[in-house]
């Protein structure tokens, strides 16, 4: 097999170019591509007490990784006794004995073992005792700059939905299965599925012009993140939920699988002064919802 290593969150323009150097040396040499990955994020592991937001959640990482065209995508269980390995030892029990990798594809940051100890130098020598083919990708540059998850949820954190897109390469999303909400918005004309927000980053509350993906079908939709600040109050401890209004459309999606794709945001998310106020605010959040649809296509 060709294996290829790595954390990939957010399965970035960074990481495609990892990922076609390794499908391209796979075809080459007429072997298996194959993934290899970490579950939970090392971070979260070794850096107890840091909360590490995603930009994707661990299925969705698969997901992306097969769809790019590995045979196999592998997920390594990160715990303690596992970061401990030193890179010989990771090396030679797992990279050899266990996954009997032919050639290896890694980004220019790759380092591994206990303490990062396996740097570029220790592995170049461990795949050439081992007569592995080793290939070493260099950092993909985007208008200059490197690109990287963190300058990602940098991006995310900001609002700006435009440069994270750009630099994922495709557009961030939520996704799962609607869940019954407490039916507000159909009481005031404007239906929602809900959707609750975990697993992955958090972006600001507010509101946002986003795609609704339903099985084949594409709906222009607004959404808005949040605890509901109206209903509940500013200072709210209800768990924030992911609220999307399909325009023009009334359709039952509970139980339904979505996946709601953001464009850009419209406004902070805010409390008004009564049921009226907020349609009328709905209305124009709707307005300005498909104008940036419109400016995306």
């Amino acid at each position: 097999m060709i294996l290829t290593i790595g954390n990939f969150d957010g399965v970035h323009l960074g990481h495609v170019e990892l990922v076609k150097r390794t499908l391209e040396l796979a075809r080459e040499k007429k072997l298996r591509a194959v993934a290899l990955t970490f579950n939970p994020h090392p971070r979260a592991v070794l850096n107890i007490g840091v909360a590490l937001e995603l930009l994707l959640t661990y299925a969705e990482k698969i997901e992306h990784l097969k769809k790019l065209g590995f045979n196999e995508v592998i997920e390594q269980q990160f715990v303690r006794e596992f970061s401990n390995l030193s890179a010989r030892e990771f090396f030679q029990n797992y990279l050899i004995n266990k996954f009997k990798m032919s050639g290896l594809v890694v980004g220019y940051d790759f380092a591994f073992g206990k303490d990062r100890d396996g740097s570029k130098q220790v592995l170049a020598s461990l795949c050439a005792e081992n007569k592995i083919l080793l290939v070493t990708v260099p950092a993909f540059e985007k208008e200059g700059a490197v690109i990287s998850s963190s300058k990602i949820r940098k991006a995310l954190i900001e609002s700006d939905l435009k440069a994270a897109n750009q630099l994922l390469g495709y557009t961030f999303y939520y996704q799962g299965v609607v869940v019954k909400g407490e039916q507000r918005g159909r009481k005031i004309g404007f239906p929602t599925a809900n959707l609750p927000l975990r697993d992955k980053i958090k972006i600001p509350y507010g509101v946002y012009a986003t795609r609704s993906i339903i099985k084949d079908s594409i709906f222009p939709s607004v959404t808005n993140i949040g605890v509901r600040p109206t209903f509940n109050g500013l200072e709210s401890t209800v768990e924030a939920t992911i609220e999307t209004h399909l325009i023009n459309q009334d359709i039952d999606l509970y139980g339904t699988n979505i996946r709601v794709e953001f464009l850009g945001k419209i406004r902070d998310e805010k409390k008004f002064s009564g049921i009226e106020e907020l349609k009328a605010q709905i209305k124009n959040d709707v307005t300005s919802a498909l104008r940036l649809i419109e400016s995306n296509h």
